[in-house]
């Protein structure tokens, strides 16, 4: 394995300073816009399927549409939707044989400042899963458009998951395929932390009992701890940069909430959340904060939980 292969999904802390990680959900009445381009993974050939948009409230109302076809392998989806708090969307791919069907999972936070979308997705068909197509989607990795290279090593994961009795094809394929996620993670925005997280974990239960497979491919035992701590440091950027954008949107009581939670997690691992920028100070007042303005929301309101509110807040205040 080449040294550019294993560069490119690190570090996230490259991308901080750009503000990639602040976490927004979406409005009431959200104006979507969204282009969908398909094509094939071998040839880059438009390819034309059935093409569906899905989203969760956490309230559980649900939204489900089908994109509308406007050329070769093109697909459009625009009008206002009620996806308040909805943090990720899906987008199926209902493709015949032998190309596989898929399930993309985006994180929101992209609608907030630019309702308009374009994704460029790829299919992969059934074939034979050797080291040469594993050779072939290694050189797809390290530049755009990043799905190529994840439904590329995607169809390959499903017909051979990693687990006993392990060879040096299962090791490459699932390292690989941990990349492609990392990538699609960092530059297509997609809700991929916990599959990307799994496979590091998974991989590194394999090492000591398969160590020579890992040395052919130069993936160290730090390579995987480090890539595991990258993921859940960019997991907690994404949950507690919300704060910021609940107060702004004047849920103060979310923002409250995710502030005390976060209190909570700092005690247990304090050198992560330093690593984000995140100390236990800054914690306190944003709770403060938000439970400031939470109390005087609530009192607008005549809502029943403003004395509790008020002992919250007076509470955090003792504790400064």
């Amino acid at each position: 394995m080449n040294n550019q292969s294993r560069v490119t999904a690190w570090p996230f802390l490259l991308l901080w300073g750009l503000g990639l990680f602040l976490s927004v959900s979406i409005v009431h009445a959200t104006p979507i816009d969204i282009l969908v381009k398909l094509s094939d993974v071998e040839k880059q050939e438009p390819r034309n399927a059935e093409v569906r948009f899905e989203a969760v409230a956490p309230e559980g109302a649900q939204i489900s549409q089908e994109l509308k076809k406007q050329g070769p392998g093109e697909y459009v989806l625009k009008g206002d939707f009620n996806l308040k708090n909805v943090d990720v969307y899906e987008i199926y791919i209902d493709i015949d044989n032998p190309f596989s069907k898929r399930c993309i999972k985006v994180r929101c936070d992209g609608f907030k400042d630019k309702p308009k979308q374009s994704h460029q997705f790829f299919v992969a068909k059934e074939t034979e899963f050797t080291y040469t197509y594993l050779d072939r989607g290694r050189r797809y990795l390290n530049s755009p458009p990043f799905d190529r290279a994840l439904a590329h090593f995607e169809i390959a994961v499903e017909k051979d998951p990693l687990m006993e009795p392990l060879d040096q094809y299962k090791v490459r394929l699932h390292y690989n395929y941990a990349v492609a996620l990392v990538n699609s993670i960092k530059y297509l925005n997609y809700n991929n932390i916990e599959k990307a997280t799994t496979i590091y974990k998974n991989l590194l239960s394999f090492y000591k009992d398969h160590k020579m497979f890992f040395d052919r491919e130069k993936i160290t035992e730090d390579l995987l701890n480090n890539g595991i701590k990258d993921l859940e440091a960019y997991e907690l950027n994404i949950k507690y940069g919300n704060i910021r954008s609940s107060f702004v949107e004047k849920g103060y009581r979310q923002a409250a909430a995710l502030a005390m939670e976060g209190l909570q997690e700092y005690e247990k691992k304090p050198q992560q959340f330093l690593a984000i920028g995140l100390n236990r100070k800054r914690l306190y007042q944003d709770a403060l904060d938000s439970y400031g303005m939470a109390v005087k929301q609530a009192e607008a309101e005549g809502a029943s939980d403003v004395q509790q509110l008020k002992a919250s807040f007076q509470s955090l205040r003792d504790r400064l």
